[in-house]
């Protein structure tokens, strides 16, 4: 083994001292090696420090190196994309993979091995399938979520891992914008394929991923979200408003309801008929046919959609404003 090529796995994290174990048995357990494993920490207060502390000491070997480095220590910035690009630049393998500490590898033992075979046989870009969890309602919606959006554009019976490795040659030309407090996974991979011409192969494997699970979660990544919208609208070229006022559309009829329901009249039936309308036009309707191969009820899937545009996005639209109202466009994770 000692003539394979270098893997380093880039784990950010920030507070997941919980899963700091799980995600490191799973590594440790792949039968490639060498493999070198990167925390960037991003400000942990949880004893994420000192867990990651006592893995190295625990498990780092020649073949099966651990290290950690922290955002504090080469700039203010503090995100996700950013400790991402800490991760690069530190790096030592001819290949880079990219997981968040919510994934378990402990599943797949080979995992590893078959992102690197997929670079022998030609890729410079490698997605993994994976198995996502459903311990709670909220969880399992968001997984379906994923499941339904990679059905219909990628044709693949299970969520995608689209970040996942890279031959790091790929990073000469361009790295994460480290400003996006969400969706710099596709704002990279948009600038990857214009600059660069890559070969995307998508493996199966064994690994799990958790979602968010509780209401609390939900509520903290939205309105963290919402605080950060704006600077990823500007760089992604989105027209705000047209978006958040598409965005709100159901939240909006349900507002609507609401206020007009103690008139008792035809107006308060109507909005709320048009957000039915509107969740199974939009949604629902797409659903239907994967519903049917697996044990989703239909009326379970439209309450998760209730929820999804009301609950979840007001959460969103609150952060959004208060970002707006204090003029300041917030960076970090």
């Amino acid at each position: 083994m000692a003539s394979n090529d270098l893997i380093s796995i880039i784990i950010p994290v920030k507070n997941e001292k919980n899963r700091i174990r799980t995600i490191i048995d799973g590594l440790y357990r792949q039968t490639y090696r060498p493999i070198e494993v990167i925390f960037v920490d991003g400000g942990s207060t949880d004893g994420t420090v000192e867990e990651i502390m006592n893995v190295i000491k625990e498990h780092s070997s020649d073949d099966f190196r651990v290290r950690l480095l922290r955002e504090s220590d080469f700039g203010p910035i503090r995100s996700l994309p950013n400790a991402r690009n800490i991760g690069i630049l530190n790096a030592s393998g001819e290949y880079v993979a990219f997981f968040d500490a919510d994934f378990d590898l402990r599943s797949d033992s080979d995992a590893v091995s078959k992102i690197v075979q997929a670079f022998k046989n030609g890729a410079n870009h490698v997605a993994v399938k994976y198995v996502p969890n459903m311990h709670t309602w909220i969880e399992k919606h968001l997984a379906f979520d994923d499941i339904v959006n990679f059905v219909y554009y990628y044709n693949s019976d299970k969520p995608i891992h689209l970040l996942c490795a890279f031959k790091r040659e790929l990073f000469n030309e361009v790295r994460f914008n480290p400003t996006l407090g969400f969706g710099e996974d596709m704002e990279f991979l948009g600038r990857l394929s214009k600059h660069i011409k890559h070969n995307t192969v998508v493996i199966d494997t064994g690994i799990r991923r958790c979602y968010l699970h509780t209401l609390s979660d939900v509520k903290r990544q939205q309105l963290w979200y919402g605080r950060t919208a704006m600077r990823y609208y500007r760089v992604a070229g989105i027209n705000p408003l047209t978006t958040i006022v598409r965005s709100n559309a159901v939240l909006g009829l349900v507002l609507l309801t609401i206020i007009t329901a103690p008139l008792i009249g035809l107006s308060s039936i109507i909005f709320l008929f048009s957000a039915f309308a509107l969740i199974y036009v939009r949604w629902l309707r797409k659903d239907i046919k994967i519903l049917r191969l697996i044990k989703f009820s239909v009326l379970d899937r439209f309450a998760w959609y209730l929820f999804r545009e009301v609950i979840r996005r007001l959460f969103f639209d609150i952060g959004f404003i208060r970002s707006i109202l204090h003029k300041q466009i917030e960076i970090g994770r």
